[in-house]
């Protein structure tokens, strides 16, 4: 079991480091490198807004997979920061919970 987390791990953060490089060098000719924005929804909206369908469903199920193999909280904490997640939840959202409605808005996204 542990070694097919770390497989997962590993697949998971080389999807984020491909998340990050294109999200990043995409915003960076618009804001002069800075990757600000208003909410966490302004930041998904302007993902959702380049990325393509079937973009939006793998990322959708790598987020389902991650939270199925980190069963408690402390482990998806955890397996997070292992990964370099640098998005946080707002203040007062736990992060299972917040990683959930992400992925349901990626999921619903092109269905408007």
């Amino acid at each position: 079991m542990a070694r097919r987390q770390r497989r997962q791990a590993a697949r998971h953060s080389e999807r984020l480091a491909e998340v990050r490089r294109r999200h990043g060098r995409r915003r960076s000719s618009r804001q002069q490198g800075r990757l600000e924005y208003s909410s966490h929804r302004e930041a998904l909206d302007d993902y959702v807004s380049d990325a393509s369908e079937s973009d939006l469903r793998q990322l959708a199920d790598e987020i389902r997979e991650f939270l199925i193999l980190n069963e408690s909280d402390q482990m998806l904490k955890q397996s997070a920061a292992t990964l370099g997640l640098g998005i946080l939840p707002p203040k007062g959202v736990r992060l299972r919970p917040w990683l959930a409605d992400v992925r349901e808005i990626l999921l619903h996204a092109r269905q408007g």
